[in-house]
């Protein structure tokens, strides 16, 4: 699945590694990293 990153007045990207980790009524489900770019424009 895909999700847009598009920027918003109201929230800040930063580069580098990032992870989420989902959790339902108190427990973790996994971790899933990605890495955001900086670009140009």
């Amino acid at each position: 699945r895909k999700h847009s990153f598009a920027p918003v007045t109201t929230r800040r990207y930063y580069p580098g590694e990032q992870a989420i980790e989902p959790k339902i009524n108190g427990k973790l489900f996994g971790r899933a990293g990605f890495a955001l770019r900086e670009t140009e424009g």
